[in-house]
């Protein structure tokens, strides 16, 4: 029992001690071809999850690469999706 409420003070600790996590929603940017490509990898050539239209958001993650940004979307469909898209086709997050 005194094992039990020791563990449970240390995950209390623990869960305290984690950092927070901020979260950035990113608008995504006019293009001329009218969407931006949300692909399963960083690199033109992967697979296409989805085509992200002007109004869509996303979620920035950690994890991208210097021109490829990881992100959670479209915000507004069910089934949003984990992938990438090139930076500069997404506005400034905040």
């Amino acid at each position: 029992m005194k094992a039990l409420a020791l563990l449970s003070i240390a995950f209390a600790l623990v869960q305290l001690a984690a950092p927070a996590q901020a979260t950035f929603v990113c608008d995504v940017k006019l293009t001329p071809v009218g969407f931006v490509a949300l692909r399963k990898f960083p690199t033109a050539s992967s697979l296409r999850l989805y085509k992200l239209k002007p109004w869509h958001k996303v979620e920035l993650r950690t994890g991208g690469t210097a021109t490829w940004a990881k992100v959670y979307g479209p915000l507004s469909i069910g089934s949003p999706k984990l992938g990438f898209v090139r930076k500069n086709l997404i506005n400034t997050c905040g």
